[in-house]
């Protein structure tokens, strides 16, 4: 819910800016410079989530995405009524929810819209379950997608501020209600997940 809300919130902000007609050259000047801080941010992530990595925290990197994005929707509405390149740029994040609703409507498009919009939107529920001081179990649940049977990563901290994510390391097709890990070897965890029908004993190798 963390990222429908912040872009929920600036949403809103923008739209009642631009009935109020509100504009302010030096709270405009504080936004954009927020908002290439966050655009900077988020070539990071982006960087950092085609290689494996995140920064730390489940969902700092929605966070920092949903910022860029809404930082633009509340700067399109603080900025002059003048046709230039930036207001162009910036019109792209105060469209999209027009966009997504746009889509809705029409049925060719309503499947994929309806798929982007829980891409974009919906955190999905995570769980995570330490192993030692390096590494954890993570589970993760998103609507629709994968509502039924979750996905089973491993998290390595990585360099203070990364995490290392490596998806699908078991998939026992079952909901864990508990997991516990031991660090058995120095390249090897063995995993016991207890699930509502049976127990899962299985070991995992790391690096």
């Amino acid at each position: 819910m963390i990222t429908i809300t912040l872009l929920s919130v600036s949403f809103l902000l923008a739209i009642s800016l631009k009935i109020k007609h509100y504009q302010d050259r030096h709270l405009a000047t504080i936004c954009w410079y927020l908002h290439l801080f966050f655009a900077v941010l988020s070539g990071i992530c982006l960087l950092l989530f085609c290689n494996g990595y995140v920064f730390k925290g489940i969902h700092t990197d929605r966070i920092i995405y949903s910022l860029y994005a809404g930082s633009g929707m509340v700067l399109y509405a603080l900025m002059e009524d003048k046709v230039s390149g930036r207001r162009g740029y910036l019109s792209v994040f105060f469209a999209l929810p027009f966009i997504l609703l746009g889509a809705l409507i029409l049925p060719p498009l309503r499947i994929y819209a309806v798929v982007a919009g829980i891409w974009l939107l919906v955190d999905g529920e995570f769980k995570r379950y330490p192993v030692d001081d390096h590494y954890a179990l993570q589970t993760r649940t998103t609507a629709v997608i994968n509502a039924q049977y979750p996905t089973y990563s491993l998290v390595q901290n990585k360099y203070w501020l990364l995490e290392k994510i490596t998806d699908d390391v078991i998939n026992p097709r079952e909901a864990a209600y508990n997991v516990q890990g031991t660090r058995i070897k120095p390249d090897s965890i063995q995993l016991r997940i207890f699930t509502d029908r049976k127990e899962i004993d299985t070991t995992i190798g790391v690096q």
